[in-house]
């Protein structure tokens, strides 16, 4: 399998950068994520594209951040990746032990969850600008089936651990109480292309000394290129329009 170097930031000596705030903050949100899913998978150098049906996903994240040298803040993100879809086989497709005939109709379940461990240093932190730089690790957990018209079903478990490299910036808006940012997940690594990013606008709601509430709204994709991970080949895209809101204690 084709070997690409992936771009996980080197974390050891970014310590001494951070300008991390003076006190402990902890950061919890939630965003509803219009989902639409496009793409296909299936195993044995075989794969057929499936018409799925467009969704709504629940993303919820916490966060810590801190001010001691050298050791991380930490994010944790949860969210499905559900998606129903169909097709009708036009060559040799296989499946979970099973090989389905050019012809079958096939419905598919895609019931996966992704959760995110974020390990990050705040580089550059300031009023108007910040920029986080460190290493996501992605775990995908869950099961994909197949049944056809018959009933002859098959299913895999996707249980997969993967290395990404994190990057977010945020820009303030001076005297708007608005703000951009966009975050980026990547990894390149034996086959598998994984990217994860998003960017939207933060509105600063209330903005007291005992709590920060942010509204914020923007666009998410996440791309799954894998590559007999699992016993699973797939190349699936997830992408669309979020809204949430986000508590800073």
């Amino acid at each position: 399998m084709k070997k690409t170097v992936w771009p996980l930031a080197l974390l050891a000596g970014l310590g001494s950068t951070q300008a991390g705030a003076d006190v402990i903050g902890l950061y919890a949100g939630a965003q509803a994520w219009q989902v639409n899913t496009s793409g296909g998978f299936g195993s044995k150098n075989s794969s057929a594209d499936f018409n799925f049906e467009d969704s709504t996903q629940g993303v919820f994240y916490v966060a810590v951040e801190h001010p001691v040298p050298l050791l991380p803040n930490l994010k944790v993100r949860h969210g499905d990746l559900t998606a129903n879809g169909n097709t009708v086989v036009s060559g040799q497709f296989s499946f979970g032990g099973v090989d389905y005939a050019t012809g079958s109709a096939l419905s598919t379940s895609f019931e996966v969850t992704n959760t995110d461990f974020i390990l990050y240093y705040e580089v550059f932190d300031n009023a108007l600008f910040s920029i986080d730089l460190g290493a996501n690790i992605k775990y995908l957990n869950g099961d994909i089936g197949v049944v056809d018209t018959r009933g002859i079903r098959s299913n895999e478990k996707l249980n997969a651990p993967l290395p990404l490299g994190y990057l977010k910036a945020e820009a303030a808006l001076p005297l708007t109480g608005l703000s951009a940012f966009g975050e980026l997940n990547y990894l390149a690594l034996d086959g598998h292309n994984i990217s994860d990013y998003q960017a939207g606008i933060s509105y600063n709601l209330i903005d007291t000394v005992a709590l920060d509430l942010n509204l914020h709204a923007g666009y998410r994709a996440i791309s799954l290129e894998l590559d007999d991970l699992d016993n699973i080949d797939a190349r699936l895209d997830f992408d669309g329009a979020f809204a949430g809101a986000e508590i800073h204690f």
